[in-house]
């Protein structure tokens, strides 16, 4: 082989390796930033069951009448199972390892 094809090859090997490498590091950050997001999403949902058990033990020592406590506890109810279920609805959820798929979908569907 002349020298002229030997390096064209060369630069050919290169720029190939350097796509693949490139690509490997796209697919990596676009899946921690899909974590990030499923981060984001459960901590509002586990803010949501926080707030909701913090209105519980409330209900212990409350001076309110009845109707308005069945309004608020429904109301939080439903927000908490709408942040449930786009959780468990979230595209970013096939990131995670099929155990944890399973964990998430036991605990949604227990809900």
């Amino acid at each position: 082989m002349r020298i002229r094809t030997k390096l064209a090859f060369l630069e050919l090997v290169l720029i190939v390796g350097f796509l693949i490498t490139l690509s490997v590091i796209l697919f990596y950050t676009n899946s921690i930033i899909k974590l990030k997001d499923f981060e984001l999403h459960s901590n509002t949902v586990m803010s949501s069951l926080k707030q909701m058990n913090s209105e519980t033990r409330a209900l212990l020592t409350t001076q309110e009448p009845l109707i308005e406590l069945i309004v608020t506890w429904t109301q939080m109810i439903s927000e908490f199972e709408q942040e449930l279920n786009t959780l468990s609805d979230f595209s970013a959820a096939r990131v995670l390892t099929k155990d944890q798929q399973s964990q998430l979908y036991q605990t949604t569907g227990w809900w």
